[in-house]
């Protein structure tokens, strides 16, 4: 089992919610079901590319990226399942919007 670092995995789980809201911006409604998807190609990539930056195991890396994009859509799920009207289909939106 690779030895997966709880720093990279939080700071994954940090940037995916910053990075979903920004494709939320950029894309139309209706693409905003593939965006998991997107996120899970962009994430899993990346914790490889910082895993060999860091000589580290590159499967750790590719891990790290899954669970942390993984972590930040289950938390985003969880916030909008218990406040349905803070979330809405733009993003976080507390006006009402």
């Amino acid at each position: 089992m690779p030895l997966i670092d709880s720093a990279v995995l939080a700071l994954f789980a940090s940037v995916a919610p910053v990075l979903v809201q920004l494709l939320k911006g950029l894309v139309d409604e209706a693409y905003h079901r593939w965006i998991p998807l997107a996120m899970f190609l962009v994430m899993t990539p990346l914790g490889v590319a910082l895993a060999m930056y860091m000589a580290r195991d590159p499967v750790a890396g590719a891990l790290e990226g899954f669970f942390g994009f993984a972590g930040a859509v289950g938390f985003y799920q969880a916030a909008k399942a218990v406040a349905p009207n803070v979330v809405n289909g733009r993003g976080w939106l507390g006006n009402g919007e």
